[in-house]
């Protein structure tokens, strides 16, 4: 397998993310952790943390709204369907924002989300990783049951849990691009 771990879809969404006016100081800091990122998901990127984590909060409150909690634990508690949503689906939604994703038109509606599910990334990291946030690593995740976001291998999968199984080691698990 090709062990490559740019992500190519994180080229598409992070301009997006990065637009985003932080609505506090912890969320100033952390957009800064990701300005000049080069996308590489390697198992000791503080930015690769972040945005993986922020990804699956953004994917929560885009879906758990129309899909309600069963339909959304059924289907974006599986590995294959959240790596299509997120490598395929979630780049055209931030690009092209609309009422049917956002309950309300355009990029203001859109950012609003996007600062609730940074606040909720944030909020996940701090309790997992401590607060120092240029400490925070994409590979020092603590694995544990349920969806990966990155994964292209298997994953365990549970509907009990939203909580993502991020890898122990980081990259070996974080490779987007195809062999």
């Amino acid at each position: 397998m090709h062990m490559d771990t740019v992500s190519i879809p994180a080229r598409e969404i992070l301009p997006h993310l990065l637009d985003v006016a932080p609505a506090d100081d912890r969320q100033k800091e952390v957009l800064h952790h990701l300005d000049g990122w080069d996308c590489d998901l390697a198992a000791d990127s503080t930015a690769a943390c972040i945005y993986e984590v922020w990804c699956k909060h953004i994917g929560r409150e885009i879906l758990l709204p129309p899909l309600g909690q069963e339909l959304f634990d059924h289907y974006h508690g599986r590995r294959q369907w959240t790596n299509s949503f997120q490598y395929q689906v979630l780049p055209r939604i931030l690009r092209w924002p609309s009422a049917r994703w956002f309950g309300a038109n355009g990029t203001e509606a859109r950012d609003e989300l996007l600062r609730r599910a940074l606040s909720a990334a944030i909020d996940e990291l701090t309790a997992a990783l401590g607060e120092d946030v240029s400490a925070w690593r994409w590979g020092a995740l603590p694995c544990c049951r349920g969806w990966r976001s990155s994964s292209r291998r298997g994953s365990s999968t549970s509907a009990a849990t939203s909580r993502p199984c991020w890898p122990p080691c980081g990259s070996r698990a974080a490779a987007t691009t195809p062999a």
